[in-house]
C-alpha cells in the first residue's frame, strides 16, 4: 500500500505515513459497504430460483455458458476496458456486457470465500493465487475463474428475468426505492471519499477491475433494487397468513409431531452482531490465545465505540447492519450486516446464547456480550415460535411447487 499524499511505501499496520506525516485511513473492499443485501446474492439466488420457477416467471432461455472455451480470462485492465462494452450475454430486452460481468464476477467470488472461509483448502482453492491456475474439477478441466464467470454469469440472469418481468408486469417503484436510486451517484462518492480515493472511478477500478465503469455500476445498483423490489413483491403474495399457518398446523399436527414439530418447540430468533476480537495475546500449551485484562479491555472500548457510534446516528436495523459489513471480523456474517437468522436455543456460545433467549429480550434491544472470542455488539431484530416458522416454509415450498 503506498501514501496517497507522497506515494512512500506503507506497512499494513501503519497509522501515519512516515515520510509526511499524512493520516492512513483505513479502506475495507468496496464489497463489505455497498449494500447489504448485495451480499446476500449467492444464497438469495436459490430462493429466488424456486420461486419464479414456481410462479413459470422464468420462461425464456438462459444464455449459453460456455466458460470453458478459454484455457483463461484474464486480460491486462487496458484490454479489458476496450472490452467493457462488448456484450457477453441477453435475456430478453436485458443485455450484459463485460464491464458488468467483472462486476458480478466479483461478488460470486467474494461470497464464497466469505461463505466458506473455513473449507477453501479442503476446496482446493487459494484466493491469494490467480483462479485461473486452480482447478475447481479437474474431471471437467474447469478452473476456478471459469466456475466463478460461470455463476455470475447466472447471478446476472436471475436479476434480468426480475427486470423483465418488472416492466411487463408495469411494477410501480415507490418514492422511498426512487429516491435511493436517484441518491446512488452521491453515495457512491461519498464512499470514495471517506475511503481515501480520489474519484469513484478509481474505487470502482482497484475493487472490480479496470473493466468495470461508473456508468456500468450505477446501473448494476438500480437493476439489483428493482429486481429486489420486484421479488419481493412476489415473494409476499406466496406468504401464508398466521391464520392459515393455525389451520395448516391442525390439520397436520400429527405429521408434524413425528418431525419433531410441536407448539412448545421453543423459538426462533433473529440477530445481528459486531463481532470484535481482542488483538495480542499469548498461547498456552494447548495453542489457545490468552489475552490479559488490559486487551480485554481494549477491546470492550472499541466494541462501546461502534455502539456509541450507531446510537449516534440513525440507530435503527439497517444502520447496525451497515457497521457490521464495515467493523465485524466475523467471517459468517460480516458480509449480510451481522445477521443470523432461525437461531435456535443452544446454537450460539452460552452468553451470546443467554442474552437473545432472556425472558424479557424485546425487538430492537441492543447491549454488549462477551464471550471467549470477543466483545458482540448486539441488536435484536426479532423472534418467533418454531412451529410457525417451519409451516411457513413448509406452505411456501408447497405453493411454489404447484
Amino acid at each position: 500500500m503506498n501514501c496517497k499524499n507522497c506515494g512512500a511505501q506503507l506497512k499494513e499496520d501503519e497509522a501515519k505515513c512516515p515520510e509526511c506525516g499524512m493520516a492512513v485511513r483505513k479502506r475495507k473492499q468496496i464489497w463489505k459497504k455497498v449494500i447489504m443485501a448485495i451480499c446476500g446474492v449467492a444464497l438469495l439466488g436459490v430462493l429466488v430460483c424456486a420461486v419464479l420457477y414456481g410462479l413459470g416467471i422464468l420462461d425464456f432461455k438462459a444464455p449459453e455458458n460456455k466458460v470453458t472455451d478459454k484455457d483463461s480470462y484474464s486480460v491486462s485492465d487496458r484490454k479489458a476496458l476496450k472490452k467493457a462494452d462488448v456484450v457477453v450475454a441477453t435475456a430478453g430486452d436485458q443485455t450484459l456486457t463485460n464491464g458488468e460481468l467483472q462486476i458480478y464476477y466479483n461478488l460470486e467470488v467474494v461470497e464464497f470465500i466469505s461463505t466458506y472461509s473455513n473449507y477453501l483448502e479442503a476446496f482446493g482453492l487459494d484466493y491469494r493465487k490467480p483462479l485461473d491456475e486452480q482447478m475447481s474439477s479437474k474431471e471437467n478441466g474447469t478452473t476456478w475463474q471459469h466456475t466463478f464467470i460461470d455463476n455470475a454469469i447466472n447471478a446476472w440472469y436471475t436479476y434480468a428475468v426480475l427486470n423483465e418481468e418488472a416492466k411487463i408486469q408495469k411494477f410501480p417503484i415507490n418514492s422511498e426505492l426512487q429516491q435511493m436510486i436517484d441518491a446512488l451517484p452521491e453515495s457512491l462518492l461519498k464512499m470514495a471519499n471517506e475511503s481515501g480515493f480520489s474519484s469513484v472511478q478509481e474505487m470502482l477500478t482497484e475493487d472490480f477491475g479496470g473493466a468495470c465503469k461508473q456508468d456500468a455500476y450505477l446501473e448494476y445498483l438500480e437493476e439489483y433494487y428493482i429486481a429486489m423490489a420486484y421479488f419481493g413483491s412476489v415473494y409476499d403474495e406466496l406468504k401464508p397468513t398466521d391464520a392459515e399457518i393455525e389451520a395448516y398446523f391442525k390439520e397436520n399436527e400429527k405429521t408434524l409431531a413425528e418431525s419433531g414439530i410441536k407448539k412448545d418447540s421453543g423459538k426462533y430468533v433473529d440477530v445481528r452482531h459486531i463481532l470484535i476480537k481482542p488483538e495480542g495475546g499469548t498461547k498456552d500449551g494447548s495453542g489457545n490465545s490468552i489475552y490479559s485484562e488490559d486487551e480485554w479491555e481494549a477491546c470492550r472500548k472499541e466494541a462501546q465505540a461502534i455502539l456509541d457510534q450507531w446510537l449516534a446516528g440513525e440507530a435503527t436495523e439497517g444502520s447496525f447492519g451497515a457497521l457490521a459489513n464495515q467493523y465485524s471480523e466475523d467471517p459468517g456474517s460480516n458480509t449480510n450486516g451481522g445477521l443470523y437468522t432461525q437461531v435456535a436455543d443452544g446454537d450460539m456460545k452460552a452468553a451470546f446464547n443467554d442474552w437473545i433467549f432472556a425472558e424479557d429480550r424485546k425487538d430492537g434491544d441492543y447491549g454488549l456480550v462477551k464471550t471467549d472470542i470477543g466483545y458482540h455488539v448486539m441488536y435484536f431484530v426479532g423472534s418467533e415460535d418454531i412451529w410457525m416458522g417451519e409451516v411457513r416454509s413448509t406452505i411456501l415450498s408447497e405453493r411454489v411447487d404447484k
